[in-house]
């Protein structure tokens, strides 16, 4: 890494010495090798995407059926609810939503229509509906786009189709224009108590590039209104926008800080075909990623500092905020998915839906619109609890060993340690640095190419 790199990450740094020291940014960056090039990372990739379907459709749907019929009654269960639906696109959305302008009632009621075909389906599949619901949760899109109407409607089919107690989380993703004080205490009735706003960025000249209309000082008031009414409040924060600084966004989670956000999720912006001509218009394809990866760093050891944990690769949260719906695998759990796109997993099989219209069109009460699934192969069956630990932020040594060899497995964590991708908290137990959170999916490519050289 030549003195100009090294006197950029200074410059860029040094813009937010009130809130870190940038030697402990550096000292990541520095630790980076031509094993870990900071514009190849990627995230974790679905096992679905990874090897493709095995099974399609109908076929699909037997096998899920055959499983829940063998699963324990006492199994803990989550649920995730996905309504790819907006009332307007924002530009820098990489999501498979589907924008809404015309027949706006006739479509929210035609998907509402569709999810509880859905429930009444999955309620009948093997002992689904005995099982007991650790949590709930519904993302998009934009969940509320539905109305409040129409959730009365789907949380009392819910709550009339499967084994929901009074210590189920129920929680929703949503923006901030969607949300007011209305809707906040209609929700708080049915049962909601925890909200992931996409907030993205607090920074005045950013939102509007973003076609964010509410300004900072509204979202802070509309946090504070929800933790009032005993909400657990989270947070999306991305890297790599237009006009984004350090500071100012190390400035925008103090200020959410203050306001009471329980935890925050720190994600570098994607590019897909979904924001193209975003990134065209803000030339974010040219940019340099390693100004990126710098800010994402500094935003983990702030919020570290900060005295939040990693519960999530990505995910950094207080006592209150156990983002229960993304760590369910920590637990054995299995995931309910219900909606177009939406994946989940039940024991070692994993299924997606149908896009939108496909789902709209073939969701029936017995059956849902099953894209494929595929079951988790047998070389996995070690690998994927190792998957698990690192995607919640830990490398367990003895795990690593039930897949691998001593030697493999002591060259992998000194590859690692060397990039500072984890540091040993423990004997024998690493925690994912903020390196690790850039390049986890890296991490969980490099576990799988040792593991097939040992196979």
């Amino acid at each position: 890494m030549n003195s100009e790199m090294i006197e950029a990450a200074n410059q860029l740094l040094y813009k937010a010495v009130d809130y870190l020291d940038p030697k402990e940014v550096l000292r990541y960056y520095l630790a980076l090798n031509q094993h870990y090039q900071i514009d190849q990372n990627h995230m974790p990739i679905p096992i679905w995407r990874r090897k493709g379907f095995s099974d399609q459709g109908l076929e699909a749907w037997n096998k899920i059926k055959t499983i829940n019929a063998q699963i324990p009654i006492d199994r803990n269960l989550s649920i995730y609810i996905h309504v790819p639906l907006c009332p307007s696109r924002c530009s820098f959305c990489d999501c498979l939503t589907r924008v809404v302008h015309q027949d706006v009632h006739k479509t929210l009621d035609n998907y509402l229509e569709t999810l509880l075909k859905e429930i009444n389906a999955w309620k009948h599949c093997g002992n689904l509906s005995e099982r007991p619901v650790r949590t709930i949760h519904l993302g998009g899109g934009t969940p509320l786009f539905l109305g409040y109407d129409r959730f009365k409607i789907l949380v009392k089919s819910l709550r009339s189709s499967f084994n929901i107690k009074t210590q189920t989380e129920w929680a929703l993703e949503t923006t901030c224009r969607s949300l007011n004080t209305k809707n906040l205490e209609g929700l708080t009735k049915l049962g909601f108590r925890r909200l992931h706003l996409g907030v993205q960025s607090m920074e005045p000249d950013v939102r509007p590039l973003l076609k964010r209309r509410e300004t900072p000082e509204r979202i802070l008031e509309k946090i504070k209104a929800a933790r009032q009414l005993g909400w657990i409040v989270s947070v999306d924060l991305l890297v790599g926008l237009p006009s984004e600084t350090l500071d100012g966004m190390l400035d925008g989670i103090e200020q959410l800080i203050h306001a009471g956000v329980d935890g925050f999720s720190v994600y570098e912006i994607n590019i897909s075909t979904q924001n193209m001509t975003f990134a065209n218009q803000y030339h974010l394809l040219t940019r340099d990623r390693r100004e990126n990866y710098l800010m994402f760093v500094a935003a983990v050891i702030f919020l570290l500092k900060q005295g939040y944990s990693k519960n999530l690769f990505n995910h950094f949260a207080n006592e209150r905020d156990q983002n229960l719906y993304f760590t369910f695998p920590l637990r054995s759990e299995d995931c309910l998915a219900i909606g177009a796109y939406a994946d989940g997993v039940f024991e070692d099989y994993h299924y997606r839906h149908l896009d939108y219209l496909e789902t709209i069109r073939t969701t029936s009460t017995y059956q849902p619109a099953i894209q494929g699934g595929i079951k988790r192969p047998l070389e996995m069956k070690n690998l994927f609890p190792i998957e698990i630990a690192l995607l919640s932020g830990e490398i367990i040594e003895d795990q690593l060993k039930s897949a691998l060899s001593d030697t493999e497995t002591q060259a992998l964590l000194s590859r690692w340690r060397a990039a500072l991708l984890i540091e040993e908290y423990q004997s024998g137990i690493y925690s994912l640095t903020p390196n690790g959170a850039w390049f986890s999916g890296n991490m969980i490519q490099d576990l799988h190419r040792m593991a097939a050289t040992h196979g």
